[in-house]
Parts: C-alpha cells; sequence; structure tokens
C-alpha cells in the first residue's frame, strides 16, 4: 500500500470495487430497515468494506494529486469522508466512496470529485455547501458550460444503497455535483483512467470558476446581513501601496506559499468529516506554530489539553466541528465560544479560535487572529482609515472588523486572504517607520576621528555582504563605533539590537528555544520563546524597506557553531531558508534587510582561531592603533580637547615596543583609555597601573626585567615630554594633520 501511494502512482480503480460497493449497501440497507446492524459480526464486516473503499480512494486521490493541481492550475489538497455516513455513532458504515481534490476552503469549498458507487463511478466538480437558492441560482450558470456527455447528479440519501442513481442534464435540488459517468465497472481496473481524468479537470475551469464566484457572492451577501457597514472610504492610496508591497516586500515568496501550504493542511484535518478521528498532532501544531500566523504562546491550552480525557476530547472534537461548520451564524457560534459554552477548554481564547476560522474559511476571514493590541485588528482598521466596530461583545466586534477589513483589500488582493493580512501588516510597519532624510553615516567622521572614507567603505562592505566584524586589541573603539554606526544607518531604537556573547551563551539565548515560566495556576511549564535574532527578524520580514541592525559584541567569545547551528548557512544564502530546531514545520530566513555588526576582540582569542566558515561569511575589518584609519586617533582627540598631546606618543612607542616583543599587533594597547577630558599626572598614572600595566603583565608574565622598562615611571622616562619620541610623534602629528585636509 505504501509502494502505490508514494512510488508507483496511479493504476487504475481496482476491479473489485463495485462488488464491494454492492456488499457495503446491502448491509448498509438492511441497517436502515432494521435500526441497527444483526450482530458484531455484521458490523464489523460494514466496517472493514468501509475501510476498504477509502483507502481506495486514498491512494487514488494521493497519486493523482500532482496531476489534477498542474491540469487546472489550483492550490488543491486532498480529502476522504468519514466511515461512517454520518457523525451519530448510532447510524450505519458507507457503502460508497469519493475522493476530493479540493479548493481552499476544504470540503466547504468547491472541488474536483471522484465517486464510486454500486451502479458506476462518476467524476466531476462538487459546488461545496450553499444555501438552496445559491445553488439553484448557481445551477443555471452552470447549464450554459455543459461539456458534451456532462451531466448533474442528483444525490440520494445513503439508506437508498445508492448515493447517485439519477442523471439530468438539468438540476432538481440539493448538492450540486456535475460531470461525467461510466456505467457499472466500465471505469474499473483500466490503466488509462487517470489520464482521462486529468484531461476532464482540465475542461472543469469555468465550472470551479462559477461555484468559487458564487460561494464569494453569498458570503459578501451574508456580512451584508449581519450589519457590516459598507465602505465608502477612497481607496487609490491603497492600490499604490500595493504595487509597493509586491514589488519591496516581494510578494509572493516561497515562504508565502508554504504558508499557504500549512493552511491547506491544517484545513484537511479540520473539516467536517475529519474532525470525526480528529488528527491532533497537526491540530497542535495549527495552533501553536506560525505556520499561516501564529495566535501567540498557548502553553496553558497545551497543558489543559494535556490532561483532559478522552471522553471530554471526544465531545471537543463535536463541539468544534459544531463551531466551524455549523448551520448558525458564525456570530452566534464564536459567541458561544467565547462564553465557554462550547469548547469549554481551558486557555482556548480569542487568537486561536479566530485562527481555526481562517483556516477552515479562508474566503471568508483574515489571518489577523486579535482584536486589540498594536497589530490587531482595530489598530489595522485605524491605518486604513476604516471605523472601528462600536462597543459590543467581542464576537461581533471580530466579525465586523475582519468583514470591513477583508471588504477593503478584496479588490487589491481577489481571494487571497493569506497576502491580504500581510499586505495589512506591511501598511503596519510602514506608519511606524520614521523618515531618514540626511545620511547620518558622512556626519559621523568628524565625531569618531576617523577618515570619512573609511566609513563609506565599511557602510559599502556592509550593504555588499550584510554582516561585518570589527576585530583588533581591547580599547581601540570597535563597540563604540559599532554602535554609532548602526545608530546612523537605523536611528530607531526598535529597529536595532545590541547583544554580547560570552561562552557561555547558548543557540536558545540567541535564537529562540524553550523556556520555564509559571502559568496562571502558579505550576512551571515551558513555552517557546523568541530571542534577539528572532525578534529583530520578525520586524525586518515585516518591514523590508528599512535597515535593521543588529550589533553581536564580543562575537568570537561563545562557541559560534553551537550558537548559531544551521543559521551559519543562512548567512551566506540570504534568499534561502531552512527548518531551524524549533521550527521543523516551518522555514525561516535572513532578510536581506538585517544587517549585522559584529567586534571581536583579538587580545582573548586570535583571528586565526576563528571557524573558516564563518570567516567566509564575514568581512573583516581591522582596528589596530598603528595603522589605517585609527592611527592618530588619539593625537586628534587630545589637540581637539586641549589634552596632553605628547601621551598619544608615549602610547605609540609603547605600541611599537610590544609589536615586537609580543611578535604582532594585537596585544597593543588601546587609545581609548586615554579618550578623557580629564588627564593630569594622577589620572595618567593611575590609568597605566590599574589599566594598562596589568594586561602588559599578563603578556610577559615571568620577564621581570623587561616588565620592569613597561612600569609608567620608565615609560614617562623614555617617551615622556622632552623625550626624542616625544618630538618625533609630533612631526608626525603634523603630518597627519596635513593629510587629513588633502581627504
Amino acid at each position: 500500500m505504501w509502494f502505490l501511494e508514494k512510488r508507483q502512482g496511479f493504476v487504475g480503480l481496482a476491479p473489485g470495487l463495485r462488488e464491494t460497493c454492492v456488499e457495503a449497501s446491502d448491509l448498509l440497507v438492511a441497517h436502515s430497515r432494521n435500526g441497527a446492524y444483526l450482530d458484531e459480526d455484521q458490523e464489523s464486516r460494514a466496517k472493514d468494506l468501509a475501510s476498504q473503499l477509502t483507502g481506495e480512494m486514498k491512494l487514488t486521490v494521493s497519486a493523482m494529486e500532482t496531476g489534477m493541481r498542474d491540469a487546472t492550475g489550483l492550490e488543491l489538497t486532498t480529502a476522504l469522508p468519514q466511515l461512517k455516513t454520518s457523525f451519530d455513532a448510532s447510524k450505519p458504515y458507507r457503502a460508497d466512496t469519493y475522493g476530493n481534490w479540493s479548493t481552499p476552503g476544504g470540503m466547504d469549498a468547491p472541488s474536483l470529485r471522484l465517486w464510486a458507487t454500486r451502479s458506476g463511478v462518476a467524476f466531476g466538480v462538487h459546488a461545496g455547501f450553499m444555501t438552496q437558492e445559491t445553488a439553484t441560482n448557481l445551477a443555471r450558470e452552470i447549464e450554459n458550460h455543459l461539456a458534451p456527455q456532462q451531466s448533474f447528479f442528483h444525490l440520494q440519501r445513503h439508506d437508498s444503497g445508492d448515493r447517485l442513481a439519477r442523471r439530468s442534464s438539468t438540476y432538481e435540488s440539493g448538492e450540486i455535483f456535475v460531470g461525467w459517468w461510466w456505467d457499472d465497472d466500465a471505469a474499473l481496473g483500466d490503466p488509462t483512467l487517470g489520464t482521462d481524468l486529468v484531461e476532464k479537470a482540465a475542461q472543469l475551469g469555468p465550472v470551479i470558476e462559477l461555484c468559487s464566484a458564487a460561494q464569494r457572492r453569498a458570503t459578501s451577501t451574508e456580512g451584508t446581513s449581519a450589519g457590516i457597514v459598507t465602505s465608502t472610504v477612497d481607496t487609490g492610496w491603497l492600490a499604490g501601496r500595493a504595487q509597493t508591497f509586491r514589488k519591496q516586500r516581494p510578494y509572493p515568496t516561497d515562504k508565502d506559499a508554504i504558508h499557504q501550504e500549512r493552511r491547506s493542511e491544517f484545513a484537511q484535518a479540520m473539516t467536517a468529516e475529519a474532525l470525526g478521528d480528529l488528527d491532533f498532532a497537526l491540530f497542535r501544531k495549527m495552533y501553536n506554530g506560525n505556520g499561516y500566523g501564529a495566535p501567540g504562546p498557548q502553553a496553558r491550552l497545551n497543558r489543559s489539553f494535556n490532561e483532559i480525557a478522552a471522553a471530554e476530547l471526544d465531545k471537543f472534537c463535536e463541539e468544534l466541528r459544531e463551531f466551524l461548520w455549523g448551520d448558525e451564524p458564525v456570530e452566534q457560534r464564536l459567541t458561544r465560544a467565547l462564553d465557554r459554552e462550547i469548547l469549554n477548554v481551558k486557555g482556548l481564547g480569542e487568537s486561536v479560535l479566530m485562527k481555526m476560522l481562517a483556516v477552515v474559511h479562508p474566503d471568508r476571514f483574515l489571518p489577523i487572529f486579535p482584536l486589540n493590541g498594536d497589530m490587531g485588528k482595530e489598530a489595522v482598521l485605524e491605518r486604513l482609515e476604516l471605523a472601528i466596530p462600536p462597543a459590543g461583545h467581542a464576537a461581533a466586534r471580530q466579525i465586523q472588523a475582519n468583514d470591513r477589513i477583508r471588504e477593503l483589500l478584496e479588490p487589491l488582493f481577489p481571494g487571497d486572504a493569506w497576502a491580504q493580512g500581510q499586505f495589512a501588516y506591511w501598511l503596519m510597519r510602514e506608519a511606524e517607520s520614521p523618515a531618514v532624510e540626511e545620511d547620518l553615516v558622512a556626519g559621523l567622521a568628524d565625531r569618531l576621528l576617523v577618515p570619512g572614507v573609511f566609513l563609506d567603505e565599511v557602510r559599502d562592505l556592509l550593504e555588499e555582504r550584510k554582516q561585518i566584524i570589527f576585530y583588533g586589541p581591547p580599547g581601540t573603539g570597535k563597540t563604540y563605533i559599532a554602535r554609532e554606526l548602526a545608530a546612523a544607518l537605523q536611528p530607531d531604537p526598535l529597529r536595532r539590537r545590541t547583544v554580547q556573547f560570552h561562552p557561555s551563551t547558548s543557540y536558545e539565548d540567541f535564537f529562540e528555544g524553550f523556556r520555564p515560566r509559571l502559568d496562571e495556576a502558579g505550576a512551571m511549564t515551558y513555552e517557546l520563546r523568541k530571542g534577539p535574532l528572532a525578534l529583530l527578524v520578525d520586524k525586518a520580514e515585516s518591514d523590508p524597506t528599512t535597515p535593521h541592525v543588529l550589533l553581536i559584541d564580543e562575537i568570537n567569545r561563545a562557541n559560534l557553531p553551537r550558537v548559531l547551528g544551521e543559521l551559519l548557512f543562512l548567512l551566506e544564502y540570504r534568499k534561502e531558508f531552512v527548518y531551524t530546531t524549533y521550527r521543523p514545520e516551518e522555514p525561516f530566513q535572513l532578510p536581506d534587510n538585517l544587517l549585522i555588526i559584529g567586534t571581536m576582540n583579538t587580545a582573548d582569542r586570535s583571528i586565526a582561531m576563528v571557524d573558516s566558515a564563518l570567516r567566509r561569511r564575514f568581512h573583516f575589518i581591522p582596528f589596530m592603533p598603528h595603522d589605517g584609519p585609527l592611527s592618530g586617533v588619539l593625537h586628534k582627540y587630545l589637540d581637539k580637547h586641549d589634552g596632553p598631546t605628547w601621551v598619544a606618543g608615549l602610547v605609540n612607542a609603547v605600541n611599537e615596543r610590544l609589536r615586537v616583543e609580543l611578535k604582532g599587533p594585537h596585544l597593543q594597547i588601546g587609545h581609548s583609555h586615554f579618550m578623557r577630558t580629564d588627564l593630569d599626572a594622577a589620572v595618567l598614572q593611575r590609568i597605566w597601573t590599574y589599566g594598562v600595566y596589568p594586561m602588559i603583565e599578563d603578556q610577559l608574565y615571568g620577564r621581570e626585567g623587561l616588565l620592569e622598562t613597561f612600569t609608567w615611571s620608565s615609560v614617562l622616562k623614555d617617551y615622556g615630554p622632552g623625550s626624542a619620541a616625544a618630538a618625533e610623534t609630533s612631526a608626525e602629528a603634523e603630518a597627519l594633520a596635513i593629510d587629513d585636509q588633502a581627504h
């Protein structure tokens, strides 16, 4: 069975399928006549036959799913009926079977259907569930599109033993099912049937569109009758913003397609039929995960379901079916759920209920779940310049807000609730983005005392690879310049973050992971909590035209492969996505507008110790006191603040000796030690004795004679005022000033 479903593909309907239907229908009719099966053996046999019928159709719809999608160009999901003729446990097992390739909306939406009964096989379009008036009007339209040999099928009651006994070129009443018919076993055992079905599916596009349009009209009429105010807002400005959204965000991407697939998968698990045997693992993924939108942490709801008894879970599934598919107006069903008249499970709140409605009924409900809050429906209404529903019950306000937003955005993104929700969030982020008219980076050079061409080059490197690292000895201004640069690139503090790595920093700290928390009852539980990277990525994704900056200080102090995990791949391939440790069902991507600036102290760990894979993913920019843009910074600072400029010469001379003694530039003295406006003899001695000398002592440990030459008294004598080194420094400073003027 696995081989047939996953590898072999469609090989035709089983030759004995009609015989199975005949035997099953005889048992069904006997049950209907007697009110029950005669004994357990008869009931067991009826169940076995129903399982065989469903299993046969499961193989068919799975094997032909791709072919049906390609033939119609539609996003289709497969669905099967339940084993019994009704959700009522006392009813008999079914004697027919069908398989659906459903459009978004599950069993309630229009679908392609292959139906097998005791008298033959049918293939065509099932229009979905609608009122009799809507069905009658739709049938008149379909009659004008009937192809040769197509007909309407009249669906009879199950107890008749044959669901599709009558066929006609005109519609009578009830559910609409229209298509082709094969008598008796004419379609069975034929391996070419699959090709025939795909060709026929390609002809059914106009009928499916008529059915979908009828459902949209019915939904719109239902919304108007519920008292939803028709929008009179000028939407001209929105059309332009929608074009910008498609280009700049952009829309759609592969990630959007995956969200749509997740919705289809969740919807299939919550059809009226599937709720008879709920796939609870998939249901948990729906309300816990981010697929098709995140309703937020659900620790309390998880705990409730962990403790629920089997009988209570069965009752929940029955009430969930009533909530999602009941005949009452949806406002009444939502009111009952919020008031806990149904679905009385602790922790099952408004956001999860609205996500379920959005998943199952995407033709009506948007993937915007909360009503209040910064990104709730009321905030979206304000951004769209629409009226907020008046005070009242939360259910009425939820539905009115949803319908007002949907009505306004539907013409911009017809039939695409996900696009409408993403566009609304994009507009919200756009409104929050501060306008930056001036080039703040250009103004940093004078304040940081570094050449403007250096900062321009740093910005170019950052835009090119999206991540850079400043590396060098301590005290050379790496973190200071990184912070100033980050603020210049993104003035809004909500769009930049700073984290500092340390030896115990973990993947869970940086990206996301499970963290303990106390629930409302005071019990310890765990929830998936996002770290600084995931939080900033969310912001960057929703505002793709604005740079977002992450500063990682002391990036080399952590075990980077352990901290980054699969994110290491994304640093190099920004346009790709991966499935991360805590998101096995959801793609994750680092957006192009997320810029990362790292700092690395080379006195602690040499750059040579950095993983080569990581080095390939960053541009490394040296911060050395003796070379490049930082040479002369201390002299410039002291001169600007009327400080003792000879100190710059002293530091340069000592650094030159350290480079010789320590075989390299990574353990020099940073200029930031001395960038103070209160430098006098006492302050200088204190800085050297308690800040600089201990570092030198650590590097020259055991070389007492050499260490003696690095005490404050020694270096002051050798390189202080009046020394030859001070005179040389003065001449170098004059040359540096001339060079700066030239730049």
